[in-house]
């Protein structure tokens, strides 16, 4: 029962994270961030910011990428991304968001 248990939550661990990685996706009409079950698009006149935050965390330092957002009816969303979520360097990734960002 304990080797089925821990079995099927590594069968779920690995269907998560072949679902939903990489999260981000960016076109000329805006992001769009993936999920398990559904994605949401966010166009580019509602992506109020984009920038890098660097953290020390056990000993290391490691950088988010910090994406502000505002929802159609007003809301406000900040999303955050780190290497896995990206498959590739944060730093990198926010370069190219503000380079296919339009002004």
């Amino acid at each position: 029962l304990l080797a089925g248990c821990a079995a099927l939550a590594l069968v779920v661990a690995a269907l998560f994270g072949t679902r939903a990685r990489p999260r981000l996706r960016v076109d000329a009409d805006g992001l769009t961030v993936g999920g398990m079950l559904r994605a949401r698009h966010h166009p580019w006149p509602l992506v109020q910011g984009v920038r890098v935050l660097r953290t020390r965390r056990f000993g290391r330092e490691t950088s988010l990428l910090e994406v502000d957002t505002v929802t159609a009816d007003g809301g406000e969303r900040l999303l955050l991304f780190g290497r896995l979520d990206l498959g590739a360097d944060p730093e990198d990734v926010a370069a190219e968001l503000l380079a296919l960002r339009p002004r």
